[in-house]
């Protein structure tokens, strides 16, 4: 009897540590694999230890045998970020030289010292100019002023004139086969005729539509702040601008006080013409300095177009120094387009040239 209890006491000794060392070392893993039952194939197996880079950051585990595939792998990534650090390099030198090519830097100077790009004669580095910067042909050529490099941009230098010439036979053809549905603006003829003929034609229709808008159309001539300039000018161009349909613009004459008024009176009660006396005497007239302040009229003769529509006023000074109805009239073009009263293409060479 008291061997077999001695025997027993033996055996739940022997599992009770058998089930300890097996509990302890327990994974779930482990038993699906067959943990309990080849032990002895996991002992021997060896694990292969493979670091990983995970989120940008470098997972190292504590383990002695994975020291080679560590080192392995960083030398990899030192070896990858180098490269992509010269690859950046090298774009930024680029993006550096075309941003400012001329940028100072140091050079072996003439004297066989070192300094500062163009810091002294002696320095001197050719700048490249704006258009080098876009063209490698012409900042080469400029840095190194070789025949091989002249010839090189002689011929892309070809190649743009070409180009730029092509594109104004291109321009012309397109205005001549289209006219103003492909240009629709205020532009000159693009046949022999044109020059100085569509300035007549222009003019002419200009005061047209002036002529159509009278009631909304004032101009006023402001007169008095820089008589020395008035001088140069001619006192009798107000008479006559007067003569010749000024007041077709419903003009006024604004002086900047009265003695500048009674000098205009006075030179044209004593005109030798008649009919320019007449025309300056009938014309609209007014003393006031605070409108040269409302307007800042600082030059004179000026002429101010005003445009009244649906109780909105526009005004603009369009013409300044020597004044002329063709100036004046011109300028009355320009001030309907910019302020949008007329479209550019109420003045295109089909609408000059329709004309009678």
């Amino acid at each position: 009897m008291k061997i077999f209890i001695t025997l027993l006491f033996a055996f739940v000794s022997l599992y009770a540590e058998l089930y300890n060392n097996v509990h302890q070392n327990y994974k779930k893993s482990d038993a699906e694999r067959g943990y309990y039952f080849y032990a002895d194939n996991k002992k021997n197996k060896k694990k292969e230890y493979q670091p990983e880079i995970i989120n940008g950051k470098l997972v190292i585990k504590k383990d002695k045998r994975e020291i080679p595939n560590l080192l392995r792998l960083i030398a990899s990534e030192i070896k990858k970020t180098n490269k992509r650090i010269n690859d950046v390099e090298k774009e930024l030198l680029l993006i550096k030289y075309y941003i400012n090519p001329n940028a100072p830097k140091e050079i072996m100077c003439e004297d066989g010292k070192k300094g500062m790009s163009n810091s002294r004669p002696a320095c001197f580095d050719m700048p490249v100019i704006t258009e080098g910067r876009n063209m490698p042909a012409l900042a080469a050529f400029m840095k190194n002023r070789t025949l091989e490099n002249a010839k090189n941009y002689l011929g892309v230098q070809a190649k743009l004139f070409n180009a730029a010439t092509e594109m104004g036979y291109a321009l012309n053809f397109a205005q001549l086969e289209g006219g103003s549905s492909v240009n629709p603006t205020d532009g000159y003829s693009p046949f022999p005729i044109g020059g100085s003929t569509d300035v007549k034609y222009i003019k002419k229709k200009t005061l047209e539509l002036i002529k159509k808008n009278k009631e909304k159309i004032g101009t006023a001539i402001f007169i008095g702040k820089t008589p020395s300039l008035e001088k140069e000018w001619g006192f009798n161009k107000l008479g006559y601008m007067s003569y010749h349909k000024l007041g077709e613009l419903n003009a006024i004459y604004v002086f900047i006080n009265k003695e500048t008024k009674d000098f205009y009176d006075n030179f044209y009660d004593n005109f030798n013409d008649e009919e320019i006396k007449k025309a300056y005497k009938n014309a609209s007239k007014k003393i006031d300095s605070k409108l040269f302040e409302k307007y800042n009229i600082k030059i004179t003769p000026t002429a101010r177009a005003f445009y009244v529509d649906k109780n909105k006023t526009k005004s603009m000074n369009i013409s300044q120094g020597m004044v002329s109805m063709d100036g004046i009239v011109d300028g009355y073009r320009r001030f309907f387009i910019f302020e949008k009263i007329f479209k550019p293409t109420d003045f295109s060479v089909e609408k000059i040239w329709e004309q009678k």
